[in-house]
């Protein structure tokens, strides 16, 4: 379980939220398009970007700020 906190506290700091924040950017503006909005799978990711952002950020500063150094 340690080896998981360590995990969170280096993911919620680390570049892949840019990564992460393109994504999102790039699933929303495919939102403007009619067809691409329509589809399941544009459904699925317009989902997943607003939910997973939030969650691995609460996790990551939850552990970075309940772990002793």
């Amino acid at each position: 379980m340690e080896n998981f906190k360590g995990y969170l506290m280096v993911f919620a700091d680390s570049d892949i939220f840019g990564w992460l924040a393109i994504i999102c950017l790039v699933v929303a503006l495919l939102g403007l398009f009619k067809n691409a909005r329509k589809r399941k799978a544009h459904k699925t990711m317009m989902y997943l970007c607003v939910l997973i952002v939030p969650v691995i950020h609460i996790a990551g500063t939850y552990y970075l700020n309940t772990s002793v150094p």
